[in-house]
């Protein structure tokens, strides 16, 4: 009889253990997809804002060139900005959607940079509005504005381009 108590009872054991471990590998397998899904979903976002704030920004920034050049009443061919209106705009809509999507996902230092970044972008547009709303001034504090703004951005992207890949686990 006690064989067979001590047999049932090992069995029992052999069964608890098989099942606890199942389960604890089970949970970090799920742990570890939840973690990698999150940290592509984050690569893509990051990656999405980066590329179309980029885009848009340096076609806003060819035209507002161009334009102080010329003066806002002079069109600027598309051909000659090197960007259609429509691309511009587009990449705009997706940058702000994939600033969206960051503002959901991404740590705090992300989102600190992404804003960063934006509101060059920002500030590029309003300084674009004022010119096609008339606001004269000089040519060349028009274009000095422009390319100061351009610096801003390339060292904010930078940036957010750092925030990011340290997020991401990415070896700089």
């Amino acid at each position: 009889m006690s064989d067979a108590v001590i047999g049932a009872g090992a069995a029992l054991a052999g069964v608890l253990l098989t099942g606890g471990f199942g389960l604890a590998f089970d949970w970090r397998r799920r742990s570890w997809e939840d973690r990698r899904r999150w940290h592509d979903d984050r690569r893509r976002a990051y990656a999405e804002l980066l590329f179309t704030a980029r885009f848009a920004f340096a076609g806003a920034c060819r035209g507002a060139r161009l334009a102080a050049e010329r003066g806002v009443e002079d069109s600027v061919p598309e051909w000659e900005v090197g960007y259609r209106t429509e691309d511009v705009h587009s990449w705009m809509r997706r940058a702000n959607e994939a600033s969206a999507e960051v503002q959901l996902i991404a740590s705090e230092p992300v989102r600190r940079a992404a804003e960063e970044l934006l509101a060059i972008h920002r500030d590029l547009g309003a300084l674009l509005q004022a010119m096609l709303n008339g606001e004269n001034r000089p040519m060349e504090q028009l274009k000095a504005r422009v390319d100061s703004l351009d610096e801003l951005e390339a060292a904010a992207r930078k940036r957010y381009w750092t925030a990011a890949r340290a997020e991401l686990g990415v070896d700089t």
